[in-house]
C-alpha cells in the first residue's frame, strides 16, 4: 500500500470514528426551563459559559442561589442589578428547596453516591456538612436510614431532618436488582 492509499484509509477510518462519536448526540437538546419571569434573562446571562445541564439536581432557598449569582457575576457574568434579581428569584421559584421539581423524585439525592457538593446544594446542607457525611460513609459505609446518617460527628441535625424528604438512602446494587 502506497502513501497515499494509507493516507486516504487513515482519514477514512478518522472519518467513521469521528462520526460514532458524535451522530448519537446528534438532536439532543438542552433540558427544558420553566417558564416566568427571569428565564430569559437567566438564559442570556448563564448560558454563555456554561449549559442548562448543571440545574439538574440543584436545589437552593433564594439566599442560597443568590450566592451562586453573586459569584458567577464576579467571575465575570454581565447582568444589571435588575437581571440579578429577576434570575435569583427564577431560580428560587423553579429549583428552589421547596419547589414542585424540588419535591419530585428526580430531586432527592443519593446520599450512598453523591459528592459533598451535590449533598450541600441538594439538601441545603453547610460545606462543612457535606463533607462529614462523604468522610463517614467512605470510612464506614453507606448509610441505610436516617437514624445511621444521624450517627454522623457534627452534622446540624435540624437541618438534616428539614431536608429528610430529599434524602435517597438506596444504592447502586438496590437499583441493580429492581
Amino acid at each position: 500500500m502506497d502513501l497515499i492509499q494509507r493516507t486516504k484509509c487513515i482519514l477514512s477510518i478518522s472519518v467513521i470514528a469521528f462520526l460514532g462519536s458524535v451522530l448519537p448526540l446528534w438532536g439532543q437538546s438542552e433540558p427544558a426551563l420553566p417558564a416566568g419571569p427571569g428565564k430569559a434573562q437567566f438564559q442570556r446571562v448563564c448560558t454563555t459559559c456554561h449549559g442548562l445541564e448543571m440545574m439538574n439536581g440543584m436545589r437552593m432557598s433564594e439566599g442560597g442561589w443568590a450566592g451562586v449569582v453573586d459569584d458567577m457575576i464576579s467571575r465575570g457574568a454581565q447582568a444589571s442589578s435588575d437581571d440579578v434579581a429577576l434570575i435569583t428569584k427564577y431560580l428560587a421559584k423553579n429549583f428552589g428547596q421547596d419547589s414542585g421539581a424540588g419535591a419530585s423524585q428526580s430531586a432527592k439525592v443519593h446520599v450512598n453516591t453523591a459528592s459533598a457538593k451535590e449533598l450541600a446544594s441538594g439538601l441545603g446542607l453547610a460545606d462543612k456538612d457535606a463533607a462529614a457525611i462523604v468522610s463517614y460513609r467512605e470510612a464506614n459505609g453507606n448509610f441505610a436510614n436516617l437514624e445511621a446518617l444521624r450517627k454522623v460527628p457534627g452534622l446540624d441535625l435540624k437541618k438534616l431532618d428539614e431536608s429528610k424528604d430529599r434524602i435517597d438512602f438506596s444504592t447502586a446494587s438496590d437499583k441493580a436488582k429492581s
